[in-house]
């Protein structure tokens, strides 16, 4: 039985540490700003990210590309001889990268042994969530799980994740058209704060409003621990766009009440994730209950 590699994309959100921790490359997505287009790098310093972030708050459009055939070309071909690959993609709701690599995973098959296999997963979700279904999938192969297997428990768990998002202004989502602009204009007027989930096939809705920043923190905290199973068993992130401290009053509204987890961890939304939320967004992901949306 060949190994299986375990591959993912810039959409993912997976920071250095644990993307070498479970040897799983990604493949690059892209950012154009400045009149430059430019890799959208996980590994980004503080001092970059925090540049980023700057340009959305001085109003600066930043667009996202998905990455090019070629770039899925050469990952896929850099394994294939001795891997059947894995690839667990941002929703094809959210990107056409998975489609493109099933377009690039055909020409790939036929140089390739008979016995090879590359598989397209869509993940159904976006940022951490992408990660985290990576991370299980590397999980399963470590027990010895078939890649048959892993993808059967992976369609089981896709919609199992609990992922609730808050943005400060609507006026980052209306940028890479995730919002009407007017929509934008007149929610950040009354100052309504939607909360975003994926839903069942991996769009990007609003569950429900808020009015007011500090109600919407409340809120995606009420719905996450509503809907999170069996936290004290697992990881648990707070993402957030550039905004440490909301992430930590965020990390301190989770944890009122004796609510326990196996891990709480904070970390920053990537290049591609945080182009769309832009900054202050903040947002809560782990397992749990079915969608159902």
């Amino acid at each position: 039985m060949r190994e299986i590699k375990i591959i993912t994309d810039s959409g993912c959100d997976l920071p250095k540490n644990l993307r070498k921790k479970c040897d799983i490359p990604y493949i690059t997505f892209y950012n154009f700003y400045g009149g430059k287009e430019k890799e959208a790098d996980l590994d980004w310093t503080f001092d970059e990210s925090e540049k980023f972030f700057n340009r959305l708050r001085n109003d600066e459009s930043i667009y996202t590309l998905p990455s090019t055939e070629d770039d899925i070309r050469k990952m896929f071909s850099k394994y294939i001889d001795k891997y059947d690959i894995l690839y667990i993609s941002t929703s094809k709701e959210q990107s056409i990268v998975s489609v493109k690599a099933e377009r690039i995973k055909q020409e790939i098959l036929e140089k390739a042994d008979d016995e090879a296999r590359i598989e397209i997963f869509d993940s159904c979700n976006a940022s951490i969530g992408i990660g985290m279904l990576a991370i299980k999938a590397h999980e399963l192969k470590e027990e010895g799980k078939s890649l048959d297997e892993i993808l059967s428990i992976l369609n089981e768990q896709k919609n199992k994740i609990v992922e609730f998002v808050t943005v400060e202004r609507l006026a980052y989502l209306a940028r890479t058209n995730k919002v009407k602009s007017s929509t934008a204009s007149l929610g950040d007027l009354f100052n309504v704060k939607p909360i975003l989930v994926a839903n069942k096939i991996g769009g990007q809705v609003s569950y429900s409003k808020t009015k007011g920043r500090e109600k919407s923190l409340l809120e995606i905290v009420r719905l996450f621990k509503e809907n999170v199973i069996n936290p004290e068993e697992q990881e648990i992130y707070i993402m957030h766009g550039d905004d440490i401290d909301t992430a930590n009053d965020v990390e301190q509204l989770l944890l009122k009440d004796n609510f326990k987890c196996k891990k709480l961890t904070k970390l920053c939304f990537g290049p591609i994730i945080g182009a769309s939320v832009g900054p202050g967004a903040v947002g809560l992901f782990g397992f749990g209950k079915e969608k159902t949306i």
